[in-house]
């Protein structure tokens, strides 16, 4: 083998080296910051109730309206900080999210991380505010990639910013179902407790 066919082999093997480095550090998703909005016509109770422990989350958390066939089960106390919600599902792959903070009617704080089919660690945050005939609620989740992550975010022509945004848009969706119509069952159910308090009253 002469020099130059050499020069050519050993360049060859230097980009391909090199092209994977390059494209991480030039149009990589080392880390991301995903927030979705939504507002909910009911009072903050209503809201809280729903954000506050790992079960009233089951009724809307995105893992549960995306995969069918998942698979979950929460560790520790639920409600106190330490808990943990666990998934598994072949479409949302394998998660957990652990709750680290909370203030009642204000925010609910989780350690957030995904093991397949993606690996990535982060903080999500539920937060709430109160605006009189609405509560306008934001969820978060800032986090990183890892180096094997990122690489096959880019082979696979997506980004943890396109599938966490879709997984809260989806979650929030049925957030705002959900407690609009616990709200509504709770004033039908006062109305009916009034109507039946006004007839024994007439009776007597």
């Amino acid at each position: 083998m002469n020099l130059r066919k050499l020069f050519w082999i050993v360049g060859l093997l230097l980009i391909l080296v090199a092209t994977p480095f390059i494209l991480y550090h030039t149009v990589g998703e080392k880390e991301y910051l995903v927030v979705r909005e939504v507002e909910i016509a009911t009072p903050v109770g209503f809201v809280f109730q729903f954000m506050l422990s790992h079960q009233a989350r089951t009724r809307w958390h995105p893992v549960l309206q995306l995969d069918s066939q998942v698979q979950y089960k929460i560790l520790g106390d639920d409600g106190y900080v330490g808990s943990i919600f666990v998934w598994e599902g072949p479409v949302v792959g394998k998660g957990e999210e652990r709750l680290f903070n909370f203030q009642p009617f204000y925010f609910f704080e989780t350690e957030f991380k995904m093991f397949e089919p993606y690996h990535t660690e982060g903080i999500a945050s539920l937060q709430m505010a109160d605006e009189g005939d609405i509560v306008r609620v934001v969820w978060g989740i800032k986090g990183k990639n890892d180096w094997k992550t990122t690489m096959k975010l880019l082979l696979h022509g997506t980004t943890m910013k396109e599938i966490l945004g879709h997984w809260l848009e989806i979650g929030l969706e049925k957030f705002k179902q959900v407690a609009e119509q616990a709200y509504l069952d709770e004033l039908a159910r006062r109305a009916n407790q009034e109507v039946e308090l006004r007839k024994k009253q007439e009776a007597e």
